[in-house]
Order: C-alpha cells, then structure tokens, then sequence
C-alpha cells in the first residue's frame, strides 16, 4: 500500500540526503559488478527502504493550478525512477512506485510544462529533465511524443535564445537564453539536458539546431558543460552522450549561419506569445543586432517569481540595453511602472489582447492588466481575505476545460500535499492601490525591400495608470539598465534620453554586450506631453552572498492622479540620426533619417477600456 504520511514517507525529508538524490542509483548500476555480494546487499537494502512506498511532491496529486508544477515534481520523481530502477527485478523492488511515477509526469508535463511548450514556474528554476522522457520511452511511454514537450525546446527556448549567441563566462556557455525569474537573467546559460535531449530525439530540425547550438557554445568548449546548478546528476552525462552523437545536417553548422538561415524558414517565426504563460517574446529579424523584444505580464502564480510582472527587456544592436537580471535584482530595480515607489506584487497580471497591426502584420501588440497586482498582494495575518480570482481571469482565452481553471485560488489545493486547504490569502495595498493600470508593449519591424523602411525597427511601451482614490501620486516608468550603463554614458534632456553604448570591442566574456564595436545607441522618449515629466538615473543596492551590487535604473516620473506614459524605444546604429516624432492628441507620427514614416494612432479597444494601436505607413 502507499503510504500518504507526508513526514514519515515523504522522500524529501527521509531518504534524499541518504542516497544523495540519485547517486546511489547510478553508482549501484555501474558499480554493482565489482561489489560484493554483502556490500551489493546493503546498497539494495538502502535504495528498496528510498522507495518502498514512498511518497513525494507530485506523486498521487490532484490535477490543480498550484499543484504538479513545482520544479521539485521532476527532479524528486527523477530520483525515485533512477533509485527505484536500479534494483528492478532484485530483492526489495516495489514494482508500483514506476507506474504512479509515470503518471506523476504526465500531470507535470500537462500542467507544469503549459500546452504552448513554456514553464509554469520560474524560467531559472525549472526543467522537464527530459532525461527521464528517454527512461520512460525505453518502458514504452509516449510522454517524449507530446507537443508541448518537443514545443519546450522548439518553441520556448527557441523565443528565449539570444540573437547575441553565447559567451564563456566562468568557462560556461552563457548568455545564450534570457531566463526570468529567482536564479535567471540574461547571463545564465542552459542548467538542463533538455536540449540536448531533445536534440537527440529529433536530429534534423533547423530550429531545433539552432537552439542546441547556442547551449552548447558553438560547439567551441566541448568540455565546459554546465553542471555548476544540477538538480539532476545526470545533467552532463547527457550533455556528453549528446555532445558525442551529433547527428543531422545542421548539427555542425555555426550559429551565426543557422541564425542567418532562419529568414528563409517559414516555421521559424518573429513573433511568439504564450498565452498559458503570460509571456510576448519578438524580434526584428535573424541577425545577431537584431531587436529582441520581452514583454510578461506572467498571467499565473508560479514559484521562485519576482516583484516584477508586466517587466520588458530589450536588446538591440549587439547589445541589452533593458536585461533581465538573476536573484540580485532588488524590488525597486524592474522595468515596470512604479507607483509610490513600490511596483506589482507578485498576484498575476491579466492578458488583455494580442494583436498585429499594419501591413502584413508588421507590428505586433499585447496588453496586460495589472490592476488587482497593484492593488492586492499575497499575504498573511490581519486584514487578509480569500484570494477569490480563478486562473481563468488572467488568460486572454479562458479556457472550460480542466476545471481547475475556474477554482479560486484560494480553493486551490496545497502545492506540496494535493490537500485542499486555504493556502492563497490577499490583502490591500492602499499606497499603490489603481483603477486601472494597463500597459500595451509592441515591436515595429521594417518593410522588407523598402528603400526606406527595411531596417526601421523601433518599440512602443504605452501605460495607462490609474490611482483608485483619485489622489496625487509618484508614478514612475523605470527601466533596469545593462550594468555598463549609467549617468555617465546616459544625455537626458525633457523628455528624451540618448542611451550610448562606450564599452571597448566585444570580448566574448560580457554576456551584455556581445555587439563587435561600440558606439550602438538607444532613444527613449516619451511622446505625449506629460506635466512635469523627468527623466533621471536612480540607483538600488542589493546583497547576496554577502556582495553588494548597485544597479542603475532609468526612470521617468510624474506625480498626478493618473499617468499616461507613452514611450518610444529606438535603437540607432553609429551614426544615424534621431527620429522625429509629433504627438498629434490621438496617436504619433514617427519618421526615420530614411524617410519612413509611421503613424500609430491610439484607438479605443470594443470591450475594454485601454488604447488599442493602428499602425499605418506611407509607401516608401
């Protein structure tokens, strides 16, 4: 029988630390050949007592919002399916654990890996461990066939990849994917063997290429693997088996030459949103200076998050301009709207639309809702109330089906236990409570064969923020900047700043700047009048492993009862003059140095009260 005392049986708390998570298992299967019997025996006596029975996060659980999706779901069924498979067939075997670990995986790979292939938890957090796809596949399965699991790498990492490649920071491949979230940030590089697992599994696919490439370095470091953060010790014997068995044609192609390659493909798409994520990801075209744009409003709760949903990134020119950053990112340093100095709780902000605009689709739009993020945060003691919100509020297409959907989540079940136990409580947030707080964030690519406007690449951040007591307050529109950047590379004048890149030639180290020169430049600029709008550098401080880090944060403020910024992020190359732009009370006129011009004019969404953009441009 299965034993449900979550302290007696739980593995986490009475067997991991004595088999040293899977080690045991592996050591046992390479090793059992030279034991003793006596000491084989006693190895086997200890995996059967790690697994009889056992119980851990993800095992027997209810299909629920908050439960079968914590990155501890895989990698402690991992460990059990190792442990338990050592001594399949030997004495002390339970031959019920496998099945009700496969099934485990199957909830994680329906729910805690969402359906468009993107993570529920924090991107530095989690993995699918696709490692153990390949066990369950030898024994029959066919989780390695769904679409969201080849999607994870397909779709997912394939969005996230940096069009900058990669560096060799710390002798890892770094900076090739921008993760968010505790632990992420632009300089961390692939933790996982998804990658190359799915590499594995299907060798002749160019996007698939592509994104193996970036993790694995350009093939330029093949000892340097990354297991300097694995969950799985099986981390880098995957990684080298992979690394040894290239297979398909695009496997030693470069990764400037399958990045370039992906303008012909058709699958290869600009533009990705993951609704069931909360996450718009796009980019200008297949270049390493491309623009790359990042907008998440991140429409679920997630585990290991950040004071920081409806944040942007951006790169653009060989370079980040607005990163993401890892743990040291304090609460006062994200690319958010600040109101009274504090930015959202960690409650998720809703997807509003999802839009293209212009001829052939050229631009492309998302709006979230954040106003309950503002308003409400997770909580305990006085004052709180059940979190009464269901998952479905925050999906810009609600869905009927699982029914988990429509459960409050305060009705949800206990993450860890599958019990049901009020375990979501909010309470009020008076300093930065909001009537409103919409925020649409966009990309304008070029005309492809326009003289003029082929390399027009430009983005639009619109904030339309609300304070629901209709008193004054400090909004402020902040962007975190790379580390190089500060006041003394920064021109502010009213409402415009001139962000210029100084740092000397790449060095292939600085996962922030990989561009071959410098002197690549960012404008932002604020385009609707604003009274007393000022633009300025702050400064945050954090500690973490007893290193203070300052970060410096680009901030526009305006004190009023509500804000309407209207930003223009415009990357220009050596050289290039700045665009022009005149606000004509509905909308805004920009033109390039090469005679593009655009009008984007604000017009009321059918169904809810924000601006949607119309993008409209003259012949060129």
């Amino acid at each position: 029988p299965i034993c449900w005392d979550h302290v007696k049986c739980n593995y986490q708390n009475v067997a991991q630390g004595v088999v040293f998570r899977e080690f045991l298992g592996l050591g046992y299967d390479f090793l059992a050949g030279e034991l003793t019997s006596e000491q084989a025996g006693v190895v086997r006596h200890e995996l059967s007592l790690a697994t009889t029975q056992m119980w851990s996060i993800g095992l027997d659980a209810l299909r629920s919002a908050s439960t079968d999706t914590s990155n501890w779901c895989p990698t402690h069924m991992m460990h059990l399916l190792i442990n338990t498979l050592a001594i399949e067939g030997e004495e002390g075997y339970d031959p019920t654990l496998l099945p009700r670990i496969e099934a485990g995986y199957e909830r994680f790979l329906t729910i805690g890996l969402t359906r468009d292939g993107a993570t529920f938890e924090g991107m530095g957090k989690d993995s699918v461990l696709s490692e153990v796809l390949l066990i369950l596949a030898r024994r029959g399965s066919v989780l390695p066939t769904l679409t969201n699991v080849v999607g994870h790498v397909r779709n997912f990492y394939f969005a996230v990849t940096s069009p900058l490649g990669w560096t060799s920071q710390a002798g890892n491949p770094a900076g090739a994917f921008t993760w968010d979230e505790m632990l992420g940030g632009v300089q961390e590089p692939s933790r996982y063997a998804d990658v190359a697992v799915i590499k594995h599994l299907y060798p002749d696919d160019p996007v698939i290429d592509f994104v193996f490439m970036a993790e694995m370095g350009n093939l330029t470091r093949l000892r340097d693997f990354n297991i300097r953060f694995p969950y799985s010790g099986m981390d880098f014997l995957h990684r080298a088996i992979s690394a040894r068995d290239w297979a398909g044609a695009g496997t030693n192609t470069s990764f400037d030459v399958l990045q370039a390659g992906l303008a012909s493909l058709p699958s290869a798409n600009l533009t990705h949103f993951f609704g069931t994520r909360g996450l718009l990801t796009a980019r200008s075209d297949w270049t390493p200076t491309s623009m790359q744009l990042l907008f998440q409003p991140r429409n679920v709760i997630g585990g290991h998050d950040q004071l920081d949903r409806t944040k942007i990134g951006l790169a653009a020119g060989g370079r980040w301009w607005f990163p993401y950053r890892p743990v040291d990112q304090p609460a006062t340093a994200a690319s958010v709207i600040y109101v009274n100095g504090r930015g959202p709780s960690t409650i998720p902000a809703a997807i509003k639309a999802v839009y293209t605009s212009g001829d052939s689709g050229i631009a492309t739009f998302a709006t979230s809702d954040a106003t309950i993020t503002y308003s409400r945060e997770f909580a305990s003691g006085v004052g709180t109330e059940p979190a009464g919100f269901v998952p479905n509020d925050f999906f810009l297409d609600p869905a009927p089906e699982p029914a988990f959907a429509r459960l409050p989540y305060s009705d949800q079940p206990n993450w860890l236990t599958s019990c049901y136990t009020q375990n979501n409580v909010s309470v009020l947030n008076a300093s930065t409570q909001v009537s409103r707080a919409y925020r649409t964030v966009g990309m304008v690519r070029g005309t492809a064969g326009s003289p003029k406007c082929s390399k027009t690449a430009y983005v639009l951040v619109i904030d339309d923020y609300a304070k629901a007591d209709g008193a004054s307050a400090l909004f402020t529109w902040r962007a975190l900047l790379a580390p190089d950047l500060n006041a003394s590379n920064i021109s502010c004048s009213g409402s415009q700043c001139v962000l210029t890149d100084t740092l000397p030639a790449a060095d292939g180290v600085n996962p922030y700047r990989m561009a071959p020169a410098a002197g690549a430049r960012l404008l932002v600029r604020q385009l609707r009048p604003l009274p007393s709008l000022a633009f300025g550098v702050s400064y945050a401080h954090t500690e973490h492993d007893n290193i203070i880090t300052t970060i410096a944060c680009l901030d526009a403020n305006v004190t009023a009862t509500a804000a309407g910024f209207v930003t223009l992020l415009f990357p220009l190359e050596v050289g290039e003059p700045l665009p022009t732009t005149e606000w004509t009370g509905s909308g805004v006129k920009v033109t390039t140095a090469s005679g593009c011009v655009d009008t984007l004019s604000l017009v009321s969404d059918p169904t809810h009260p924000f601006d949607r953009v119309e993008l409209s441009r003259a012949a060129a």
